[in-house]
């Protein structure tokens, strides 16, 4: 059975989600939850590239490496993600696409796979003078 109090609550909300206040509201509320969603997405997208930069040898000098090809990356726009490698590792990461150049501080040589990228060789040929 209905009661009263149903029936008047029922008449009520009824009566309110019906005027074109409420409507008009619903609708604003959305659009500016979904512009702000928009904005949002807009100002922070990040167009900086990212790239991964492999380092092999257990040194101070791999560490001083490092941190100038985050640095150098950081001067040219893009984001640099040192990857701290052992010999055997430069290959397969080469290969599976994990890194795009790895370099050996020891040898004082860059491997790369495939095509150079010309950003990537500024970064590291700046960061290996630096």
């Amino acid at each position: 059975m209905t009661t009263p109090v149903w029936l008047i609550s029922r008449r009520e909300v009824i009566g309110r989600v019906r005027r074109r206040s409420f409507v008009v509201f619903t609708l604003l509320l959305c659009a500016v939850i979904i512009g702000g969603g928009i904005l949002f997405s807009v100002l922070n997208d990040d167009d900086r590239p990212t790239h991964d930069i492999g380092v092999v040898a257990d040194s101070v000098a791999s560490e001083q490496l490092g941190t100038a090809l985050v640095a150098v990356g950081d001067a040219n726009g893009a984001d640099v993600a040192v990857v701290p490698l052992v010999a055997a590792d430069v290959e397969p990461q080469l290969a599976a696409g994990e890194i795009d150049v790895a370099v050996d501080v020891t040898a004082g040589s860059a491997t790369w796979q495939g095509d150079v990228d010309d950003e990537v060789a500024a970064i590291v040929d700046a960061a290996w003078r630096a």
